[in-house]
């Protein structure tokens, strides 16, 4: 009897299995629709924060931030946002580093007039790490292969609405000490 209902759920993995989509056709979806998302007319920043402002969908939550890093949260779902201020939206530092990976699953650049984009998805153990870049500014977050195209489409949204304070510009100043 054990041995039946071990069979009847190897069976149903299968099927389940086969049922959703493939990395082959996510990383086709993910082509044809994430240059277009990269032009997307920006969404109006709704979070400010110290150093830059951008826009969070209603359901996400920011955890918590400091000059360059920023946790959100969507229910159990995290996100980590990490914001290099000595580099600009054409930067392509990020994407340098992830092009030497040797477990890569999908790495695709996008350029516009104003930013160098990429999209980088890898295997993990049960699921896939997904990170979504514009210059110094990337997020992360861990997602299924058959969330992954909504997931890269939030990040890309999130990404592109980024708008830095002025006051926050890279500058450096230097103290001048005077003798009277």
């Amino acid at each position: 009897m054990k041995r039946m209902l071990y069979i009847v759920l190897i069976g149903l993995s299968l099927i389940l299995a086969a049922c959703g989509p493939s990395e082959t056709e996510v990383i086709t979806e993910l082509e044809q629709e994430a240059k277009a998302q990269f032009d997307q007319q920006k969404q109006e920043p709704n979070q400010t924060l110290t150093h830059f402002s951008l826009y969070l969908p209603e359901e996400y939550k920011i955890d918590s931030n400091d000059e360059t890093n920023v946790v959100i949260r969507q229910t159990d779902q995290l996100y980590l946002l990490f914001h290099n201020p000595f580099e600009d939206k054409q930067s392509r530092t990020y994407y340098e580093s992830l092009e030497m990976l040797e477990d890569t699953t999908y790495l695709q650049s996008f350029e516009g007039e104003d930013y160098f984009g990429y999209i980088y998805l890898r295997p993990l153990e049960t699921d896939y790490g997904l990170q979504v870049g514009i210059g110094g500014t990337k997020i992360t977050t861990q997602t299924t292969l058959d969330q992954v195209q909504a997931e890269a489409s939030q990040l890309i949204t999130i990404l592109t609405s980024l708008d830095l304070n002025e006051t926050t510009s890279s500058t450096t100043s230097t103290k001048t000490k005077t003798t009277g």
